[in-house]
């Protein structure tokens, strides 16, 4: 079941220095008083003064609702636990200037039972992680075009809690963890406003909406065979997409291929493919997500090239 929305105190103590029973008080012995004064000095050193912090900013209860949503510093470890059933844990993050993103929480990583979601809102959009590359613990990565508040909501996917439930969770600027040579224009939503996609390029794009389609066309460079080659990357670097591409054959209009979850390796969410063509001719691409989400979080980069057979 997936949920959609989801300290130390310190104790001193000391030890009383107990008089000496084979020290005569009348004695002028001086090595008594020596005695004496090194039980003053073993009571100094037993002071309790706790654990040490665990991050550097610990949550603080309660933060269960948007209106007691924890002001999080960016560019420092946080840390909590999920303590009760339905336990949300809120927060909010300021950039200081515009860029990129990152949000990574830790917990398997760390050998804590949790197995936390993240939901991030900002600028009138949000996206919702479950998990990360090749882990259950969520990594989101985004474009910040401008500085305002996002809030972050962590939740436990399973609804458990508990001691070793435990998370934590860096927030930091970042630079764009991928390179491109052009951008999506839009619109492209319909077959008929494809965008013309040169074999040889890499393309940002994004899904921007619920149930957006981005349309490309693309048409084979040489006369001969030739094998067209589609590599995206998306939610390998932190996107929230969870992109699959639909490729169609411009005579008929009949679906040539559909991939999803088809990466490079077993359980790459990011689809990649390579398909062999005879002669110049015009295909069409259709991009977008398997759960028709999308929001600016929602992004990835295409790259098409065609590579002629001998």
């Amino acid at each position: 079941m997936v949920l959609l929305l989801v300290l130390a105190g310190a104790c001193n103590g000391c030890r009383p220095a107990f008089p000496n029973p084979n020290v005569d008080d009348d004695s002028d012995d001086d090595s008594a008083a020596d005695t004496s004064d090194s039980g003053t000095d073993d009571t100094d050193t037993d002071t309790d003064t706790g654990p040490p912090p665990r991050c550097d900013f610990e949550e603080l209860e309660p933060n269960n609702s948007r209106d007691d949503s924890q002001a999080l510093p960016m560019e420092q470890w946080a840390c909590g636990d999920f303590s009760a059933y339905l336990d949300l844990d809120w927060f909010e993050i300021t950039p200081t200037q515009t860029g990129w993103i990152t949000i990574r929480v830790e917990a398997a990583l760390r050998g804590s039972s949790a197995n936390p979601q993240l939901l991030v809102d900002g600028g009138g959009e949000s996206a919702q992680v479950l998990d990360g590359y090749l882990s259950t613990d969520p990594l989101l990565v985004f474009p910040a075009p401008a500085i305002e508040p996002y809030r972050i909501t962590l939740a436990e996917t399973n609804l458990l809690y508990g001691a070793d439930y435990t998370w934590f969770m860096l927030t930091t600027l970042s630079k764009e963890p991928v390179e491109w040579d052009t951008e999506e224009a839009e619109p492209n939503d319909e077959r008929a406003e494809a965008q013309v996609f040169a074999p040889g390029q890499t393309l940002f794009g994004s899904v921007g909406s619920e149930g957006d389609f981005d349309w490309y066309k693309i048409t084979t460079p040489y006369e001969g065979e030739q094998t067209l080659t589609f590599d995206v990357t998306a939610f390998t670097e932190g996107s929230a997409a969870n992109l699959m591409l639909v490729l169609y054959d411009a005579n008929e209009g009949t679906a040539a291929l559909k991939t999803s979850y088809s990466g490079e390796i077993d359980y790459d969410r990011d689809p990649y493919f390579e398909k062999k063509f005879t002669g110049v001719q015009d295909l069409y691409l259709l991009a977008r997500t398997e759960d028709d989400k999308g929001s600016r979080f929602h992004w990835y980069t295409l790259a098409i090239t065609a590579t002629p057979i001998d």
